[in-house]
């Protein structure tokens, strides 16, 4: 539904939809690369039809995206209809007991979930901007260079064990895993999702099984 509104819009700037060689929706110059099975820290999803990451309006509330009025205003006369001239209308019901809410990394539970009416504003408003304002698309690495990441961690990491011992060796890993988490949080500005978690806990699992692997051949050559 999204796409197809969104669609719609653009069509009458003249930007025609088409697909790929690899099956994604173009729009323009702006390519919307479709989720595979395995992408980023989704794993085994269901990547049925073009699903694309939805990168949020950075919004207090994700409801705030657009302005919003009331049935009850639009029946009395109280809207002004010069407002909703060339805009994108949408009409859905906010009520709780209209059932339609989603969880959201901004709320998962009661009052927090999202109505569904908003989040298809904000899956309208992210393929809008990504063609007409070039606002990121969130991207992911392949599977092969997170896997070489997280790898990497863990050659770090034994390495960091094998040069510096308690807490240098503590230290080096706290150090190691805030620039780690600075980079990716920079590159997530420019919508990359990184393996950080899965690194870190490479760097550091590796470093302290490494680390306690040289202390035990060290006791059992002391012992000896």
């Amino acid at each position: 539904f999204g796409a197809l509104i969104a669609i719609r819009y653009l069509q009458a700037d003249g930007l025609q939809p088409r697909f790929t060689a690899q099956g994604d929706l173009q729009i323009g110059e702006v390519v919307l690369p479709r989720l595979a099975n395995r992408t980023g820290g989704l794993q085994r999803m269901d990547s049925g039809g073009n699903q694309l990451l939805l990168n949020y309006r950075a919004l207090p509330a994700l409801d705030q995206i657009a302005a919003t009025v009331s049935l009850q205003q639009l029946l009395k006369g109280q809207v002004n209809l010069e407002r909703l001239r060339d805009r994108i209308v949408l009409i859905g019901v906010t009520a709780p007991s209209g059932g339609d809410y989603w969880s959201t990394p901004y709320g998962s539970q009661g009052q927090a979930r999202t109505a569904g009416v908003f989040m298809q504003a904000q899956m309208i408003s992210q393929i809008i901007s990504a063609v007409e304002d070039g606002r990121p698309l969130i991207w992911v690495w392949p599977q092969w260079a997170e896997a070489l990441c997280i790898a990497v961690g863990a050659i770090a990491g034994s390495l960091l064990a094998w040069r510096w011992k308690s807490t240098r060796l503590a230290l080096t890993c706290v150090l190691t895993s805030a620039t780690l988490t600075l980079s990716a949080w920079a590159v997530l500005l420019t919508g990359g999702w990184l393996p950080l978690l899965p690194t870190l806990l490479a760097l550091n699992g590796s470093a302290w099984l490494s680390q306690t692997h040289l202390w035990r051949l060290g006791a059992e050559s002391n012992h000896q």
